[in-house]
């Protein structure tokens, strides 16, 4: 507590200088908000600290607006173009997707602010973009697995994992348009559905075709319809849950990875943390690996993570 004392000390002087810094009212609003900005901040920054009130510093007035404003926000924010709307400083500012056409939303914003007797209000024109909807380690068919994640498709030849050559170098292959979403073929054989449905949204994001017949290999590749590829978020999570891009590991790269810490994020261990310990055991359909629980108390994968990918973060090459 002493440690924070002192820290909002030097806070509290901070903001004195800033005080001094901060241009005459009426000068420039802009430059105005910026300081005010800050000092909101800084106030916020008090308030989460319990300190007794009569030390923190007096800054700001407490604004007021009209009576009706909230209404005229229910009706403003359902406005084409609209992306939010915040009160701030005694004023409400209007943030409004650049690419909707101006004049038409701005009729309709300032009609219901007049008819609310809101007069101090601001335009904020932003550039927007679709959150991805859809990303690895969703739950799929109502939790029966997983959502491995999304990947371009190579057309390469099938080649039995009992046939192939651990060092044989692999086929060059053409990149098509395709994005796929990677799930289990055991899953998909359970949910007997036409169409893959990812849970958090409910809705199928593609056919799923033929499934092979080949059970060496317990993953399907499901085409991705391309009215659904711009909400599908090509990046996998590290452990800390940050998003990054991977690369394939080589069955032969994974000798050097013995004795590494792996993850998995799964429609149910969010993550599930694992060792490997053996990279090359043989099985009766092919080589297989084998993933320790890194805890005893909480398994690396359980029911319902099928078709999760296995990852490691290769920090030194960032991916």
């Amino acid at each position: 507590m002493l440690l924070t004392r002192c820290a909002f000390d030097i806070l509290n002087i901070v903001y004195e200088n800033l005080q001094m810094l901060k241009p005459p009212h009426g000068i420039s609003s802009n430059d105005e908000a910026k300081f005010d900005n800050i000092f909101e901040l800084i106030m916020s920054t008090f308030k989460s600290i319990c300190l007794p009130v009569n030390e923190y510093p007096d800054m700001l007035p407490d604004f007021t607006y009209p009576q009706n404003i909230d209404k005229a926000i229910e009706i403003v924010a359902t406005a084409p173009g609209v992306v939010l709307c915040v009160k701030k400083r005694g004023m409400l500012e209007i943030y409004i997707d650049q690419s909707k056409t101006k004049h038409v939303t701005t009729d309709i914003i300032r009609n219901a602010l007049h008819v609310n007797d809101v007069i101090n209000f601001t335009f904020v024109y932003c550039k927007t973009k679709q959150l991805s909807l859809y990303e690895s380690g969703d739950s799929v068919f109502q939790s029966l697995g997983t959502l491995g994640g999304f990947v371009r498709k190579v057309a390469l030849p099938s080649v039995s994992l009992r046939d192939q050559s651990r060092d044989s170098a692999q086929s060059v292959g053409s990149m098509s348009a395709n994005t796929v979403a990677l799930v289990s073929r055991h899953v998909v054989q359970l949910a007997q559905l036409p169409v893959l449905v990812v849970d958090s949204n409910a809705m199928p994001i593609g056919n799923i075709g033929n499934i092979h017949q080949n059970a060496e290999i317990d993953i399907l590749p499901v085409d991705v319809d391309e009215a659904c590829v711009h909400l599908c978020d090509p990046k996998f999570r590290t452990d800390l849950n940050v998003r990054m891009y991977a690369k394939l590991r080589k069955s032969g790269d994974l000798r050097a990875l013995r004795g590494s810490i792996v993850h998995l994020w799964g429609a149910m261990s969010q993550p599930g943390h694992g060792i490997l310990v053996e990279h090359d055991a043989t099985a009766g359909n092919g080589l297989r690996i084998i993933i320790r629980d890194r805890r005893r108390e909480a398994p690396f994968a359980q029911e319902g993570d099928s078709g999760a990918m296995v990852c490691y973060h290769d920090r030194e090459n960032d991916v």
